[in-house]
């Protein structure tokens, strides 16, 4: 029987997303074009590319924590093409699981401690 692994923990920039989900293992294109999104694909690249993405509940143009669901997944960023509207098109990559522990800062882009789920195998 494999060995269950322990969730670990990182501090990452989150991007909200409204009516788009994204999974682990797939590579999923989309824009984004709100400031604080903006914000945090900036520091998502000046790190590691690494960032989180999770569902609006609410169609809220600035979200904040109780705007989105907690759950969503670790993404790397592939490609990013800013465009002449100054909005960013993305090409991000799912890596695992992941839920929001607590909100570190909001200002200027949300970021979050994030509980990583890797994959379960039986």
């Amino acid at each position: 029987m494999p060995k269950k692994d322990k969730p670990s923990k990182s501090e990452l920039p989150v991007i909200p997303l409204r009516e788009l989900v994204i999974f682990p293992h797939t590579a999923t294109p989309f824009f984004v074009g709100r400031p604080k999104s903006l914000k945090a694909v900036e520091e998502a690249m000046a790190n590691d590319r690494r960032a989180f993405v999770v569902c609006q509940k609410t169609t809220a143009e600035d979200p904040g924590e109780s705007d989105v669901y907690p759950i969503g997944t670790v993404v790397h960023i592939l490609q990013m093409l800013k465009l002449p509207d100054g909005t960013y098109r993305l090409l991000v990559e799912g890596k695992e699981r992941g839920t929001i522990a607590r909100v570190t800062r909001k200002k200027p882009a949300m970021w979050a401690q994030i509980h990583h789920f890797p994959d379960q195998t039986e």
